[in-house]
C-alpha cells in the first residue's frame, strides 16, 4: 500500500493537470455565475414557481457535470501519454531500476485516471458549490424568484454530492475498458499514441458503414460513452412532473435526488461485465508493453 501511495504521488508530480483542471473549471463557473452568464437563462418571468423549483433541483444535480467532462478529457490525454512518455524520454529505464513491478506501475496510472482524478473533480465541485449558492440567492431575491433560494438548501446539496460520488463509482467500472484501451495503446504505440488510440476505432466504423451499411462499431462506442446513464439511474423515478432527456429517454425530476440512484439494471447488464473482462485483458497488454518496450 505504501508503494502504491508513492506511485500515485509520482503521477501527480509528473501530471499537474489532474489537480489544476478542476480548479480552472471551478473558477470558470464562479466567474460565469458572478457575471450572470449562467444565471440569465433562468431569469424568465414566464417561468412558474414550480418550474423554478425543478430547475433548482436539476441544477444542483448537474453542477458537477462540467467537472466530470473536463476530467474525462484530462484523463484521456494523461492515459495516452503516461506509458508512451516514459519510453520517449527513456525514464522507464530509471523506474525499472526501482523495486516496483510493471503491474504496480500500470495499476497506479489506471487508478489515477479512473478513481483519483474523478474523486478530485467531485470534491472540487462539492467544495465550490456552496460558494455559488449566495450568488444565486442574491440574483433571485425578488418575489417571483424567491422559490429558488428556498429550494437551494443543504438537503439538496448533500443529496447531490452523494449522487456525484455514486456516478464516480459507476464510472470506474463502466469506463474501465476505455481507460485500459488508451493505456495499452500508450504502452505499445511506436509513435503518436493519440492517432493510434482514436484512428483504429474510427476506421472500423467507416469501413463497416461503407462495406456492410451497418453501424455496430459506432453503436458500441456511443453506448460506452453514455449508455450507462439509463442503466445506473432510475429514469422512472416518481417526481415533480418536469423531465429531462437522457439517451432519448425522459427522466423525471424526482422529489428526492437520491431517488435517481438504482444500480440494479447496471449490475444486470452484460455490457458492464463484458467491458470489465475486456478491460482486464487490455491492462495485461499494457503491463506487457511496459515490460518489453523501451523505445518510442
Amino acid at each position: 500500500m505504501k508503494t502504491l501511495c508513492w506511485l500515485l504521488r509520482r503521477e501527480f508530480w509528473e501530471h499537474r493537470a489532474i489537480l489544476i483542471a478542476p480548479l480552472i473549471t471551478a473558477a470558470v463557473l464562479l466567474v460565469g455565475t458572478l457575471t450572470q452568464v449562467i444565471i440569465k437563462p433562468a431569469q424568465d418571468p414566464t417561468i412558474s414557481a414550480t418550474k423554478l423549483a425543478e430547475l433548482a433541483v436539476f441544477f444542483a444535480t448537474c453542477y458537477a457535470l462540467p467537472f466530470f467532462i473536463v476530467n474525462g478529457f484530462v484523463a484521456l490525454f494523461y492515459l495516452m501519454d503516461s506509458l508512451y512518455g516514459e519510453r520517449k524520454d527513456r525514464s522507464v529505464l530509471f523506474w525499472r531500476s526501482l523495486p516496483v513491478s510493471d503491474t504496480a506501475a500500470v495499476s497506479a496510472k489506471l487508478i489515477t485516471a479512473l478513481v483519483v482524478a474523478p474523486c478530485l473533480a467531485a470534491l472540487t465541485a462539492a467544495a465550490t458549490m456552496p460558494l455559488i449558492t449566495p450568488i444565486f440567492k442574491v440574483a433571485f431575491a425578488s418575489e417571483h424568484y424567491s422559490v429558488l433560494p428556498l429550494m437551494w438548501n443543504a438537503s439538496n446539496y448533500a443529496n447531490a454530492v452523494v449522487l456525484w460520488f455514486y456516478a464516480t463509482v459507476v464510472g470506474v467500472f463502466w469506463f474501465f475498458p476505455v481507460c485500459a484501451w488508451f493505456l495499452a495503446v500508450s504502452a505499445w504505440a511506436p509513435k503518436n499514441p493519440f492517432l493510434w488510440g482514436l484512428v483504429p476505432p474510427g476506421a472500423l466504423f467507416v469501413v463497416e458503414k461503407l462495406v456492410r451499411g451497418t453501424s455496430w462499431v459506432g453503436d458500441q462506442i456511443s453506448n460506452r460513452i453514455d449508455g450507462w446513464l439509463p442503466l445506473a439511474f432510475n429514469v422512472n423515478a416518481a417526481g415533480r412532473g418536469g423531465d429531462v432527456n437522457v439517451d432519448q429517454r425522459h427522466m423525471m425530476i424526482p422529489n428526492n435526488i437520491l431517488d435517481w440512484i438504482d444500480p440494479r439494471p447496471l449490475l444486470a447488464s452484460p455490457g458492464l461485465w463484458l467491458g470489465i473482462a475486456v478491460g482486464l485483458l487490455l491492462v495485461f497488454l499494457a503491463v506487457q508493453g511496459r515490460r518489453y518496450r523501451t523505445e518510442a
